[in-house]
């Protein structure tokens, strides 16, 4: 779904084309590094060169984020410093004559997921949410939110960069549109070597498990934060909602009172802007546990229920999928049909095969450890159903091989084995 706070950056002008943005000394009718890149570069009607890491722009850049508490639609026009911060005093009071505002009624529901993925938009969110997220360095760390919002209206500033008074010292940005309305956000943050694309990349499947923002944070080692601006979780957990229904469901909303949800910045013409660096993220490789087949040696004449778990390192994971019907409330089962030289954990002889087809993916850096298990219960029996479980390290990109292999429980009434697979890359249920 579309969002109307959506951070957005002009990648090509502030980051694919940093080499060509910032004339480092430079006569500004120095040739740009492509042709692309040209709408981006130094305005030849300035000669004043820029500083060390900033650039001159043709084209404006824009950046939304959360509102700045205590701003509201009269302040559209106001300036801000290079890092995001508002001018105070006299110098900080609108940049154009005679502007006015346009508001556009909006009445939508969206929701958003962002990544700080560069290092101006990161600021331009960042800063706001230094009291939620602490002081941690956007070099050793990575930040991402979700973000709910009842849109009510958009107020944007109708300005004319002609018409722009004498600029105050330090101003890059103007506020150039306010939001207003209801939302709900949570920001998560955590280290580099944690906190990696696949995280953020499982969210948008984690509203058909239900899982609240807090256990999902937990599950990756995150902290995470709130936000709410008139709108609130029911029940005091904050899950993950992409759909409209999903969201009325599970959150208050204030519709009585509309408040500033959001704002977008953009640059004052003719100004030197920072260019802004790419913030990497570590890419992951994708891991699947396939549980294949049951076999089932002993403790037919009831019915099973099957539950999977995993953990990566310590922490135990969310799972998406769900064990299969009827696996999940109890399936049948029947022991020793047939007999092929194998035998179960406890040496029983004969089995009867169940397909199981449960199928989990996994994002995992290169070196960390993944251990899946196999419960359940079994209707004849008040204990649990004999676990099993498995383990395996991540390796570099290229030097993971598929593992198919067995693992089996067994006590006095149990004998089995369940059958599964790892692989890795895109998922197959072959």
């Amino acid at each position: 779904m579309s969002h109307p706070l959506n951070t957005h950056l002009t990648w090509l002008g502030a980051v694919l084309c940093g080499a060509c943005l910032s004339n480092q000394g430079q006569p500004n009718d120095a040739p740009a590094a492509d042709e692309a890149c040209a709408p981006f570069c130094e305005a030849s009607a300035v000669n004043v060169p820029c500083p060390t890491g900033f650039a001159r722009l043709r084209a404006p850049l824009e950046f939304s984020g959360p509102p700045p508490d205590g701003i509201d639609r009269s302040d559209l026009g106001r300036p801000l410093t290079a890092n995001f911060e508002f001018i105070e005093g006299a110098q900080g009071v609108g940049l154009f004559l005679g502007a006015s505002s346009q508001t556009e009624t909006v009445n939508s529901l969206t929701s958003h997921l962002w990544n700080a993925e560069d290092t101006l938009s990161a600021k331009a969110n960042l800063n706001l949410w230094i009291a939620q997220v602490g002081s941690g360095s956007i070099a050793t760390q990575r930040h991402a939110s979700f973000t709910l919002a009842r849109t009510h209206q958009v107020h944007r500033l109708e300005a004319d960069a002609s018409l722009q008074r004498e600029l105050p010292p330090g101003a890059t940005f103007y506020l150039a549109e306010v939001s207003t309305g209801a939302s709900y956000t949570m920001i998560f943050h955590g280290d580099i070597s944690r906190f990696h694309s696949g995280v953020t990349a499982r969210i948008p499947s984690l509203p058909r498990v239900g899982i609240s923002a807090r256990s999902y944070a937990d599950s990756h080692g995150l902290q995470v934060s709130h936000i709410g601006r008139g709108m609130i979780p029911k029940d005091g957990n904050a899950i993950f909602a992409f759909d409209p229904e999903v969201t009325m469901r599970n959150y208050n909303i204030d519709e009585t009172e509309s408040v500033p949800i959001g704002v977008k910045y953009r640059t004052i013409p003719d100004v030197c802007v920072p260019v802004s660096q790419r913030l990497v993220w570590l890419d992951p490789i994708q891991v699947n546990v396939h549980f294949d087949r049951l076999r089932v040696y002993n403790g037919g004449g009831q019915s099973w229920r099957l539950t999977p778990r995993c953990r990566i390192g310590a922490r135990e994971q969310v799972l998406v999928t769900p064990m299969p019907e009827p696996w999940a409330s109890g399936h049948p089962v029947e022991s020793g049909s047939i007999v092929d030289g194998t035998r179960g954990p406890n040496g029983y002889t004969g089995y009867t095969p169940y397909d199981v087809g449960w199928v989990e993916t996994f994002a995992m850096l290169p070196g960390t450890e993944l251990v899946c298990s196999l419960e359940g219960l079994t209707s004849g029996k008040s204990q649990p159903l004999p676990a099993a479980n498995f383990s395996l390290h991540v390796r570099d990109a290229g030097e993971n091989t598929v593992v198919s292999d067995k693992i089996g429980g067994f006590d006095s009434d149990v004998d089995y084995w369940l059958d599964y697979r790892v692989t890795f890359g895109p998922s197959t249920s072959s």
